[in-house]
C-alpha cells in the first residue's frame, strides 16, 4: 500500500492537496462490481474508462438476479455514441445525396453501399443501450436534446429506421449475451450494431418518419453531414417514453441530472467571470 498526493483544483479556481493511500486492486472491475450486485445493491457505474472503438462514455447498471434465474446477471450497458453511421445504398439528387433504404429481404450490390456518415453536434448526446435480462435481450437508441427553457433537457427518438416507437431497435437477438461478461458482451453487441446495414424495416411504414429524416439527416455531394439548428433536432425527434427496463430508465433519469449539474456549473463559473470582468 503506497501513498500518494494530487492537487485539485476547484471550479472557483482554488488549489487543495489530497494525501491518500493507493493499492494495486487484482480483481476486475467485473468482478468487484458483481460482487457489490450479489449484496442486492444496484448500481449505475459512474462514467468508465474502459476502451470501446465507438464510444466518448460508458455506463452500466446491475440489479441482483430474482429468485429462480442466479445463474443469469440482469445489467444494462449505455454507450453515448459520437458519431452515427447510416451503412446503406445511396444516390445524388440535385447537390444532396440521399439514403435509399432498401427491403430487408433485398439483395443490395455491396459495391453499392459505402457510409454517410452522421458526428452528432456537441449540446446533444446520443447513447445506445442495450439490455441482458432473464428471459430477454433488447437494445435501444435515445438522443438527449436541450430544450427551448434552460436547463432542460429530455430524451427523444431519431427519425430513423429499424427502431420500434418505444425506442427499441430492430436488431434481433444476441446469443453471446452474458449475465457474468457484461463488459465484454455489451462492447460486442455495440459493434454488430455499428458495422450493420441500414433497411426500411419500420421506416416506411411509419407515417411521417420518412420525411422527418430527410429534415434532419442531409449530406451536400461531398459526404458532409449539412449541420441544423436544435429547432430542427427539436422538431423532428419525438419524445421518448419510460422503457421496461427500470436500470435503463434510472440511467436516463440520472443522466437528465447529470448534464443539468453540468449546465449549472457552466453557468455559475460564466457569471464568476463575468463579474470579476466588470470589477477590473
Amino acid at each position: 500500500m503506497a501513498q500518494d498526493m494530487r492537487l485539485v483544483m476547484t471550479s472557483e479556481g482554488r488549489l487543495f492537496k489530497e494525501v491518500f493511500t493507493s493499492q494495486e486492486v487484482t480483481e476486475s472491475l467485473e468482478t468487484i462490481v458483481l460482487n457489490k450486485v450479489k449484496q442486492n445493491i444496484v448500481v449505475i457505474t459512474p462514467p468508465l474508462d474502459v476502451p470501446v472503438k465507438w464510444a466518448t462514455d460508458v455506463r452500466f447498471g446491475f440489479t441482483a438476479a430474482p429468485s429462480g434465474a442466479a445463474t443469469v446477471l440482469p445489467w444494462m450497458a449505455a454507450f453515448r455514441l459520437p458519431e452515427l453511421n447510416f451503412y446503406t445504398s445511396w444516390e445524388q439528387q440535385g447537390n444532396k445525396l440521399v439514403p435509399t433504404f432498401q427491403e430487408g429481404a433485398t439483395d443490395i450490390d455491396p459495391a453499392s453501399l459505402g457510409a454517410l456518415h452522421c458526428p452528432i453536434p456537441n449540446n446533444v448526446e446520443l447513447w445506445y443501450c442495450v439490455e441482458c435480462l432473464t428471459t430477454s435481450e433488447n437494445a435501444y437508441l435515445f438522443v438527449l436534446i436541450p430544450q427551448e427553457e434552460p436547463g432542460e433537457y429530455r430524451w427523444r427518438l431519431l427519425p430513423v429506421p429499424n427502431q420500434f416507437n418505444d425506442g427499441r431497435l430492430c436488431q434481433g437477438t444476441h446469443d453471446d449475451l452474458d449475465g457474468n461478461k457484461p463488459f465484454a458482451s455489451a462492447n460486442a453487441a455495440l459493434q454488430a450494431w455499428m458495422t450493420s446495414k441500414w433497411n426500411t424495416d419500420l421506416f416506411s411504414r411509419t407515417p411521417g418518419k420518412p420525411e422527418r429524416f430527410r429534415a434532419l439527416f442531409q449530406w451536400d455531394t461531398d459526404g458532409k453531414l449539412i449541420e441544423q439548428p436544435l429547432s430542427v433536432w427539436r422538431d423532428n425527434c419525438n419524445v421518448a417514453g419510460n422503457t421496461s427496463n427500470p436500470l435503463i430508465n434510472m440511467f436516463l433519469d440520472i443522466r437528465i441530472k447529470e448534464v443539468q449539474a453540468e449546465a449549472a456549473t457552466e453557468n455559475a463559473t460564466d457569471e464568476t467571470q463575468g463579474s470579476e470582468q466588470e470589477q477590473v
